[in-house]
């Protein structure tokens, strides 16, 4: 958590009228500390057990390496990486593709990066949005309707 700054990210979420969430993988039994005086703006919401539900209210998802973004790509929102450790990462896990060519948003290796980022709204978005058509290809989001459909009325 030393590679956050939650003073910063505060002044932030308070020019944008925003709340900062953290969710840990479930994994993870240290949680960040919070100062009080910042939770009216930065939550630490690791104990919410369904993630994908936290994703109807999520404007832009920032994430590490986890595949989360896989299912957040359905609603064509923007994704930045936050990958402070991305070269130690990519040595020391192994990626069958680089983070920086194949990631669908943008890729920031440091704090004033993901700041810089989040204050220029320079989401490189378009990436999310082709990520979901190449890997999503004709979800249109109405998959229980046409079962009722296809199954239920025999219509195709």
């Amino acid at each position: 958590y030393s590679k956050l700054d939650f003073q910063r990210i505060y002044e932030f979420c308070q020019k944008e009228d925003a709340v900062f969430l953290i969710k840990m993988h479930p994994f993870v039994k240290t949680l960040p500390e919070i100062p009080e005086l910042l939770q009216d703006r930065i939550r630490e919401f690791s104990s919410f057990p369904d993630i994908n539900k936290l994703y109807y209210v999520t404007d832009l998802l920032i994430t590490d390496y986890s595949s989360n973004y896989f299912e957040y790509a359905l609603l064509q929102r923007p994704v930045v990486f936050y990958t402070y450790d991305r070269e130690f990462y990519e040595l020391t896990r192994g990626v069958h593709r680089s983070i920086l060519e194949s990631a669908p948003g943008k890729v920031c290796d440091t704090f004033d990066q993901l700041m810089e980022c989040l204050e220029q709204k320079d989401f490189e978005t378009e990436k999310i949005i082709q990520f979901a058509k190449d890997n999503f290809g004709g979800y249109r989001g109405d998959a229980s309707d046409r079962v009722i459909d296809e199954i239920l009325l025999q219509e195709e």
